[in-house]
């Protein structure tokens, strides 16, 4: 998967949420079945479209026209349609997860890609449930308007 991160520039992380006209559900950072990390990416290197635009992208083995069209009509074909289905991306600061215990790991296969993975010993599954109101608390819808803007140590909120 990657090596522990070491580097203390990245101050914030993007994640993809689709919380429906509402508050941001608890499976945003609920793992899927064959999941052992949760899946982020640094906001200093990517912008929020970037992580829209690799998430509504159809994996590579999807090439039946029918499961195309359904992949496009729950996700959009671009990231402002993303936004009209009902997705969005979170900014956390990554100290939502670290204070907590996380271990954030590099993915050298991704550029700007991290995963969060739990503390030594614990159960992954426990431990994105143990956490994901605290992290739903730390989030911070970016509007549509800041799509295209990169958070770096500089856009760091006062109270942080």
């Amino acid at each position: 998967m990657g090596s522990p991160s070491s580097d203390a520039t990245c101050l914030f992380v993007l994640r993809v949420a689709r919380p429906k006209g509402g508050p941001v559900p608890l499976e945003t950072f609920h793992l899927r079945r064959h999941e052992t990390a949760l899946s982020v990416y640094r906001a200093d290197l990517w912008t929020p479209r970037d992580v829209l635009n690799r998430y509504i992208t159809p994996p590579p083995g999807k090439t039946n026209p029918k499961d195309l069209r359904a992949w496009e009509a729950q996700r959009g074909r671009t990231a402002e349609e993303a936004y009209d289905k009902g997705l969005c991306v979170l900014r956390l600061p990554i100290s939502a997860f670290t204070d907590r215990g996380g271990r954030v790991i590099e993915d050298h296969a991704t550029p700007a890609h991290l995963s969060i993975a739990p503390p030594e010993g614990e159960e992954a599954d426990a431990f994105f449930q143990r956490i994901a109101r605290p992290l739903i608390e730390a989030s911070l819808i970016v509007p549509l308007a800041e799509l295209d803007k990169l958070i770096g140590a500089s856009d760091r909120p006062a109270s942080a």
